[in-house]
C-alpha cells in the first residue's frame, strides 16, 4: 500500500488538532 507522504502529514496534523481540541474541552 503506497500512500503519498503529503497525505500522511495532513492526516497526522488533523489527528493532532483533534486531540488538542479534545483536551481544550
Amino acid at each position: 500500500l503506497m500512500v503519498p507522504l503529503g497525505l500522511i502529514e495532513v492526516v497526522r496534523t488533523g489527528l493532532a488538532a483533534i486531540s488538542r481540541g479534545a483536551e481544550g474541552m
